[in-house]
């Protein structure tokens, strides 16, 4: 299954058991379970902050972090919001005023991403119609910064749409020859988690 940049496991992979709550009750807390937030200056980016028992899965973080994502950008006026994938129990939050935003778009090979470290090997650029990509390239660096996993890229991209940058910097490998190449940011329509998402989210916890 090809990795489109950006676009997070499908919410059915988080939702697993249905309508059945959650033994982690939802809460926004100082101390104990639950979660705090980290403001930022800017109103559509934050750091979520978990402290669930040691005992819960990856899925149920990553649920409970959409959850805390979800709500957190509701409050502040906005529809649409996505998140990094939880790391050291913390994750990104990412709200939008409508369903679209800035991606790469593009494809990663799944083998590659899979190794350890892994590897960014492009694998489709998805009928991209402005690219200096080339299939089979190995992306190194965005903007001169390391990236490490998808999270990473997103957290990358997200801050590039704030500086209203409409390319960023690519260091990657073709050939066996180093380059840096300009690579347009695309517009990734249908690419953030919405009201309905939210609400499948609320019936995992009491």
């Amino acid at each position: 299954m090809k990795h489109l940049i950006f676009i997070l496991l499908p919410f059915s992979l988080f939702l697993a058991s249905g309508c059945v709550s959650s033994e982690i009750s939802f809460q926004k807390s100082s101390n104990g379970i639950g979660y705090t937030i980290e403001n930022s200056k800017q109103p559509d980016y934050f750091i979520v902050k978990l402290q669930l028992p040691l005992k819960s899965e990856d899925t149920s973080s990553k649920r409970y972090a959409a959850r805390a994502v979800g709500e957190e950008c509701l409050a502040r006026g906005f529809i649409f919001f996505d998140l990094t994938d939880p790391k050291d129990s913390s994750a990104e939050g990412f709200c939008f005023k409508e369903n679209k935003r800035k991606a790469l778009g593009i494809s990663f090979d799944k083998k590659h991403l899979e190794n350890s470290p892994p590897s960014f090997v492009v694998e489709n650029l998805n009928s991209k119609s402005r690219t200096n990509l080339l299939v089979g390239d190995k992306v190194n660096k965005i903007s001169g910064k390391e990236i490490g996993s998808v999270s990473r890229i997103k957290s990358l991209i997200f801050s590039s749409y704030h500086l209203q940058v409409s390319e960023v910097d690519i260091d990657l490998e073709r050939n066996g020859k180093s380059l840096t190449v300009k690579e347009p940011i695309a517009d990734l329509l249908g690419g953030a988690f919405g009201k309905e998402d939210l609400e499948a989210l609320r019936k995992q916890y009491l």
